[in-house]
């Protein structure tokens, strides 16, 4: 679609009072291509009126005459999946279609019996762990303690060769508690993975929404990262839409935009939020999202639906 450059009322993001000046020049050859089609469709047969000062409505009820142009884009808003964080058996799910849930709010669980009996070996191996790090640390203590006692002998009393014995004795005896305490974190590690793991096993809403799809029932054995439940995002919804490449230069970030919803026919003021920085190789198009100037309008558009987005001009100060 190739967006129209048209001398419909400009209108800002916020509901003011405009002015708007329309020339239509005369002559039978350029009537035709330059009559533009205003919000009521009978001005394109009517003569130009003189110009005058015109309020503008709160939001265009009325939609867009057939044969206006603008970018076609879609109603979107952000959804996620929930899925399986690993294999299991869906022991529970506890959200319906058409739920609304807060964040955090449980959808369901996986049978915690394997992960319980995980954590409870891991627990027990950090325990052991613990106990051979005490006992090293009881060695390199001792170690250390008859050392000193040959250094503060007189040196008639031992031999060389048994002080190099002793000093070796003393760094093993490190060496054993270093590796008996690197054993003990190693562990610490496996116990809080398998706790992780553990409470995962119960699944939550990552933000606030409404259950959109269940992909599945309790009882089954689900794969880890297989889809569980869809998420749809409350919040206001945006309209993405595509910007041919040769009219680029014609919609800019922040610009007045007119959101014509097809499934209601409403023409609703919104703006460009942004524009991608790059054209897409296969359609050589520009993707873009504009946002409604007030998101109360759209509560009850269904995400999915057709939409027209429409330039409109900006006023002169």
């Amino acid at each position: 679609m190739l967006a129209l450059s048209s001398a419909a009322p400009a209108r800002s993001t916020h509901p003011v009072k405009s002015s708007t000046r329309t020339r239509i020049l005369g002559g039978t050859a350029l009537a035709g291509v330059l009559a533009v089609a205003l919000w009521a469709g009978s001005r394109a047969s009517r003569p130009a009126p003189l110009p005058r000062e015109r309020t503008e409505p709160e939001a265009v009820t009325a939609p867009l005459p057939s044969g206006r142009l603008g970018f076609v884009g879609v109603v979107i808003s952000e959804s996620a999946d929930v899925s399986a964080p690993f294999d299991g058996v869906l022991e529970r799910l506890t959200v319906r279609l058409d739920d609304a849930v807060e964040a955090g709010t449980e959808l369901g669980r996986l049978d915690p019996t394997p992960l319980q009996q995980e954590a409870a070996m891991a627990e027990a191996r950090l325990a052991a762990a613990q106990a051979e790090a005490d006992r090293a640390s009881l060695e390199a203590q001792a170690a250390s303690e008859l050392l000193e006692r040959y250094l503060r002998s007189p040196t008639e009393t031992f031999s060389e060769t048994e002080l190099s014995q002793t000093r070796y004795q003393q760094k093993a005896a490190q060496v054993r508690h270093s590796a008996a305490l690197a054993g003990v974190r190693e562990r610490q590690a496996a116990l809080a993975q398998a706790r992780k793991r553990l409470a995962d096993t119960t699944l939550r809403a990552p933000f606030a929404g409404r259950v959109v799809e269940r992909f599945v029932d309790a009882g089954g054995r689900v794969h880890g990262g297989a889809p569980l439940v869809r998420l749809l995002r409350t919040g206001p919804v945006q309209v993405r839409f595509a910007i041919p490449e040769e009219q680029l230069g014609e919609v800019r970030a922040g610009a007045p935009v007119g959101l014509e919803l097809s499934s209601s026919g409403r023409t609703l003021p919104g703006h460009v939020e942004r524009i991608a920085p790059e054209v897409d190789a296969a359609s050589r198009m520009v993707f873009a999202l504009a946002t409604f100037d007030a998101p109360g309008d759209v509560t009850s558009v269904i995400v999915g639906t057709a939409a027209r987005v429409v330039p409109r001009p900006v006023q002169a100060r």
